[in-house]
């Protein structure tokens, strides 16, 4: 996950240098929690402050969250189905 993310952020986007990149890297291995969210976290805080933080958690988040709540309400429906 960190190479996609270097290469998107440092490399494609040129939202922040390489070495700005390895020391939010450096920050979120030290921070609790998964680390491609707290990648997010930090970048988002050196881009846009407090509230690019909070855009980028919900970036990474949201969209996992929704799919694993759709497939929540769907999956007591599929055990009706008769099997084979």
């Amino acid at each position: 996950m960190i190479p996609i993310i270097q290469r998107e952020v440092v490399e494609k986007k040129k939202w922040i240098g390489l070495q700005d990149f390895m020391d939010v890297l450096a920050i979120a291995q030290s921070a609790p929690g998964v680390m491609a969210v707290n990648i997010s976290i930090f970048l988002g805080y050196k881009l846009r402050g407090n509230k690019g933080s909070i855009v980028a958690t919900l970036g990474s988040c949201l969209p996992s969250f929704i799919i694993i709540l759709l497939i929540a309400m769907f999956l007591p429906a599929s055990e009706t189905i008769p099997l084979l």
